[in-house]
């Protein structure tokens, strides 16, 4: 678990250290980090703005906010639970709305085809070994295989410990989901084998470990897989399948495998002509939103790219709308 290791100097520094500590007991240590990234810019931010007023006001949240180029959702949302916090004991900070700022460049999904999955996955076999990387191609091949086929977040996946997985009942505990929201993850025979068999391959120290680490030469180095080694992979791949990454922000990205995993699941229940006041609420808890409409909210057949093996589906699906759901 991450420490403080800043020394916070600001007129908010007394609210900082004991927002850091409640969290400190209750986030990942990735979540944890971030936090700390984001409470040290504001504090330095505070410091170098002479900032007197030990009130969080609107000015000075949105002044912190609109300097730097750090993600704005990344701020409002640790500013927010640090004003909540700072309201318990005492009164007038201002809570900023989670949309106050709406992200200017509008990321367009790109839904991979069956056959690019199988290419992707394909290609993962092919992962040569690194000096230094232990277990390189199992380790990746595994983690991609459960972002496709459980449509779960990266940093689901990447945060996993030992303890979290459940082989007996071929289960996935996701304790640090987004917003902090714990669920199961049923998986199937076959995924839950592979998770069996890496786990009887790894030499793991304890329970506590990252499930996926960086197993160093001298196995006493277990660093938990970063992102950029994730996305190094990813890039190769779609290379490998001839998909054109363009960038970061129009991607393809990783995320695109959780988008292509719910168009798809929803794609099949409306040609199986499934009840989706039912199935709709079962897949969103499945997924980790916290009701449908988040769900549906990925679902925009005139704002995704399908890939060209796969196109000619897009008409096939009714553009829903969140009044379906509210008629008897």
């Amino acid at each position: 678990m991450s420490k403080i290791n800043y020394e916070y100097k600001s007129i908010f520094k007394d609210d900082i250290i004991n927002f850091f500590k409640i969290k400190e007991a209750i986030l990942s240590s990735t979540t944890l980090s971030e936090y700390s990234s984001v409470l040290k810019s504001f504090d330095l931010w505070c410091l170098n703005n002479n900032i007197k007023n030990n009130l969080l006001t609107f000015e000075i949240i949105n002044d912190w906010i609109m300097d730097g180029c750090e993600t704005k959702s990344h701020k409002v949302s640790v500013i927010r639970e640090l004003a909540k916090n700072m309201n318990n004991y005492t009164t007038g900070n201002y809570i900023i709305p989670k949309k106050f700022y709406k992200n200017n460049i509008n990321h367009i999904p790109y839904i991979f085809s069956d056959s690019e999955i199988v290419k992707f996955i394909n290609y993962l076999s092919t992962i040569e070994k690194c000096r230094g990387f232990n277990y390189r191609k199992e380790t990746f091949t595994l983690i991609f295989e459960l972002l496709i086929f459980t449509g779960a977040r990266k940093s689901e996946i990447l945060d996993l410990k030992i303890s979290d997985i459940d082989f007996e009942d071929n289960l996935i505990f996701i304790n640090h989901g987004k917003n902090d929201i714990q669920r199961e993850l049923p998986i199937d025979n076959s995924l839950s084998k592979k998770l069996k068999e890496y786990n009887d391959l790894i030499p793991y120290k304890d329970e506590n470990d990252y499930f996926f680490c960086n197993i160093h030469r001298n196995a006493q180095v277990r660093k938990r897989v970063s992102n950029s080694c994730l996305s190094k992979i990813f890039r190769n791949g779609l290379d490998n399948i001839n998909v054109a990454y363009k960038n970061k922000h129009e991607g393809p990205r990783i995320h695109d495998f959780r988008y292509t995993f719910i168009v798809k699941s929803i794609q099949k229940l409306v040609n199986e002509n499934k009840n989706l006041n039912v199935y709709l609420p079962i897949l969103s808890k499945y997924v980790g939103h916290t009701t449908f409409k988040d769900t549906l909210y990925y679902f925009k057949p005139k704002e995704v790219i399908f890939s060209k093996d796969n196109y000619k589906h897009n008409t096939l699906v009714p553009n829903l709308s969140e009044e379906e759901f509210y008629e008897e």
